[in-house]
């Protein structure tokens, strides 16, 4: 399966289903943003994904309660940002 380009926002990522799927989803190419109540779980995770992954602090249990802030700058694993290339 190939998600290049596809962007996806993916709750429950901190651990369980959420984050094999933020494995699987990274892996075929999709960048991802990790909506999680728990940290620093998605911190971690973001930085272990082969792709792009943002980071949204949330408790979606709570209804109307907005995220404890904005999403924070992707992360990226030494996997992606080693074969990134330089300008000669």
């Amino acid at each position: 399966m190939k998600l290049d380009g596809t962007r996806i926002v993916l709750t429950g990522a901190s651990s369980g289903i959420g984050r094999a799927l933020a494995c699987e989803l990274s892996a075929a190419g999709a960048e991802l943003a990790l909506v999680a109540g728990r940290e620093p779980e998605p911190q971690a995770l973001a930085t272990e994904l082969p792709g792009v992954a943002y980071v949204i602090p949330a408790d979606l249990s709570q209804p109307g309660r907005p995220p404890r802030s904005a999403p924070r700058q992707p992360r990226r694993s030494a996997a992606s940002t080693s074969s990134s290339t330089t300008p000669a």
